[in-house]
């Protein structure tokens, strides 16, 4: 337990960077998510649901952060 609370704090100064520039809001909210995966090896009983749920947090805001730099006509 003490790495996931180490995790986070982590995540917690992380998230915090969100209010600093609004503009980087995407790309901290996906550093924060993606930390949340280094606690699966302190939590041996996260079931596979739960673990896809996180990865696919990951993949919608890493996923938001690359249609910012598509041209309009070819964001999806």
């Amino acid at each position: 337990m003490l790495v996931v609370k180490h995790i986070q704090a982590a995540v917690g100064d992380v998230r915090a960077l969100k209010n600093k520039d609004l503009k980087f809001a995407l790309h901290v909210q996906t550093v924060a998510d993606g930390f949340g995966m280094f606690s699966w090896s302190a939590i041996p009983m996260l079931d596979e649901e739960w673990q896809e749920e996180t990865i696919n947090t990951i993949n919608f805001y890493g996923f938001k952060v690359l249609q910012l730099k598509q041209d309009k006509d070819t964001a999806w």
